[in-house]
């Protein structure tokens, strides 16, 4: 692995942290507020691993479509991306067409990649540098 693969594994490193932590919080606060707990948390955890599963994807996807000639890393990216998209479609279904999943939970869960996302430079300063013992 060379110096940029290795910071690709962090950055989503840095994003597993981040959902990680928006499902804590957000599980903490719907504890507190939601009537249905259950239903709550099932469907945080959904969201977040439909995420979770996101992020990695676009990381596999990316990773190979480097390799791969222009014209077919355009076809092979945008085959990639419908499958995430049909990931987050079905989780969200699910969360429409069940009891047991609340819906407003899944979507609350999938939207933490991109609160993720937004968070990883102050998730590699402050967690994930401290862990490796680099940093601040």
């Amino acid at each position: 692995m060379n110096r940029q693969t290795n910071g690709a594994i962090e950055t989503l490193m840095d994003l597993f942290i981040g959902i990680t932590l928006y499902f804590i919080i957000f599980e903490i606060v719907g504890l507190i507020f939601v009537e249905n707990r259950l239903s709550y948390t099932i469907g945080l955890v959904l969201g977040c691993a439909a995420a979770a599963f996101m992020a990695w994807h676009m990381f596999t996807s990316i990773d190979s479509a480097l390799d791969m000639p222009e014209q077919d890393a355009v076809k092979y990216s945008r085959k990639r991306s419908l499958i995430r998209w049909l990931v987050m479609l079905a989780a969200a279904f699910a969360g429409m067409r069940l009891e047991i999943i609340s819906f407003p939970a899944v979507i609350t869960g999938i939207l933490g990649l991109k609160i993720a996302a937004f968070c990883q430079p102050y998730t590699n300063l402050y967690i994930t540098k401290k862990l490796r013992k680099e940093g601040r």
